[in-house]
């Protein structure tokens, strides 16, 4: 059996299935059956496929000890993670869509989403890592905007560390270098490193006026180290990867930008997800 993810074969399904004449017919019923059975099938063989892939690469290929390695030879590189909730705003993946457009920053939500597929759609030279999870939920869905990018990523590279050992090895590498760090407030609380502190705000990140002023003075800070190599981390949702997106485009790689997620959150006290709850006993412990 061959791979199938065509977005035209899944939208002809679901005309089918909502078209009462056609599916009260016995035979256009096991048509339809035979149909997503087809389907359902492709895209457990591309789920295996996926995987199979997946550990044939390399350890060295980009890894946490191949990060700091990086860090300490001025080795510049952009990293910019696109998880589960990137990727149910990007292709409207409900439930999970629906809810975060509920609950969501709504004017601002679905054309951001847009702009991220469209990056994706551009095919980044730079690292894209994608965890696990999305391609056991919904490989058949990412998989045809992955394909064909040149620094695909599967797995996390700072989470397992964070939780069992600490990232005390990365605080070093960054230790020699210009820092600026790109997030919200309590970042303040971070230990270990000199930096510049772009602050982003919680609520209203996504407004045009308040993402503007974050470029600007990122810009202007890099502007300001661009001789030294500098290095972003960013923790601030879809802002992270446009803002990855922006400067790889106008720096390449002459400097470095790591799209850190959440990973900085149970360093300042901040539970934000499930895993943070294990580096805080290993923290206190």
């Amino acid at each position: 059996m061959g791979l199938t993810n065509e977005p035209e074969k899944i939208d002809a399904l679901l005309k089918m299935i909502n078209d009462s004449d056609y599916f009260s017919s016995k035979d256009n019923h096991l048509h339809i059956k035979n149909e997503v059975d087809y389907f359902l099938k492709s895209n457990e063989y591309l789920k295996e496929f996926i995987i199979k892939l997946s550990e044939k690469i390399e350890w060295d290929y980009m890894s946490y000890p191949v990060v700091i390695n990086k860090i300490n030879n001025f080795d510049n590189f952009t990293l910019a993670r696109y998880q589960d909730g990137e990727w149910s705003c990007m292709l409207r993946i409900g439930p999970h869509y629906s809810r975060k457009y509920r609950n969501g920053p709504r004017p601002r939500l679905e054309p951001l989403s847009d702009e991220l597929l469209k990056i994706i759609k551009q095919k980044p030279e730079y690292y894209i890592s994608v965890n696990a999870g999305t391609f056991d939920e919904r490989v058949g869905l990412v998989w045809p905007y992955l394909k064909d990018l040149k620094n695909l990523i599967v797995g996390e590279i700072f989470r397992s560390v964070s939780a069992t050992k600490g990232l005390d090895d990365f605080i070093n590498s960054i230790k020699n270098r210009s820092v600026i760090l790109v997030g919200p407030d309590y970042l303040s609380k971070l230990k270990g490193f000199g930096r510049e502190h772009v602050k982003t705000p919680i609520d209203g990140l996504f407004k045009k006026t308040v993402m503007n002023k974050i470029e600007t003075n990122l810009e202007s800070l890099l502007e300001k180290y661009k001789t030294d190599n500098p290095v972003v981390l960013y923790s601030c949702s879809f802002v992270s990867k446009i803002m990855c997106d922006k400067f790889y485009n106008k720096y390449s790689n002459t400097i470095t930008q790591i799209d850190m997620g959440s990973t900085w959150d149970p360093y300042c006290d901040v539970i934000s997800r499930p895993y943070h709850k294990k580096v805080m006993t290993r923290l206190k412990g």
